[in-house]
This record gives C-alpha cells, sequence and structure tokens, in this order.
C-alpha cells in the first residue's frame, strides 16, 4: 500500500513539471480594439527574459520590463481616438534569443 502511494505521489509530481529551455510566447501577432485595455501574454522560459516596447510608442507599455520563468505579461494600451497604429513588441531571453509580436490598435 505504501508503495503504491509513494509511486503515485512521484508520477503525479513529475506530470506537472514543465522545463522551457527555449523561449515561448503565445501569440506572433495581436489585434486590439480602439478602447483601449490590458491584453496578457504568457512567457515560458526557464530562465530571465525582457519584455520592450520601442521607444516612441507611447500608448502601449508592460506592467513588468523583466522576470524569470512562467509569466502572464500584461500589455497595457491606452483608447485610440485617431486612425489605426502599430508597433512590434519584443520578449528577449537572457540566452539572447528574442520573440517579436506584431501589435496593431483599431481605429478609433
Amino acid at each position: 500500500m505504501i508503495a503504491v502511494a509513494i509511486l503515485v505521489t512521484a508520477s503525479c509530481s513529475s506530470k506537472y513539471e514543465e522545463e522551457w529551455p527555449e523561449l515561448q510566447v503565445n501569440y506572433s501577432d495581436i489585434t486590439l480594439s480602439a478602447k483601449g485595455g490590458v491584453f496578457v501574454i504568457t512567457v515560458h522560459y526557464d530562465g530571465a527574459w525582457t519584455a520592450s516596447v520601442p521607444e516612441g510608442t507611447d500608448w502601449a507599455e508592460f506592467d513588468v520590463p523583466s522576470g524569470t520563468g512562467v509569466y502572464h505579461l500584461k500589455f497595457i494600451y491606452m483608447p485610440n481616438e485617431g486612425p489605426e497604429r502599430t508597433t512590434a513588441v519584443t520578449i528577449t531571453a537572457d540566452n539572447g534569443t528574442s520573440k517579436e509580436i506584431q501589435v496593431t490598435q483599431k481605429a478609433g
């Protein structure tokens, strides 16, 4: 009975331990409404990473500029009262690899 419990515990714990040796994000492009709000991007990576918005993109930002491991990164964007606008945000891993996400916000 004890051997069965140990076996079950060992198999359950390994089932939920995932490794992310390569940087992964859950989107490659995003289309946002003109209203403004928050969009969540999930980052999967075992090491440290940084999130950046291009200089001059004054209508959007991330809730945190960097982190470690899996994180639900909040992309915060302002209402758009003008024409459609675009930017490309970048998530960069400490090993130098990066993922770019194309962002389009609809016209207001």
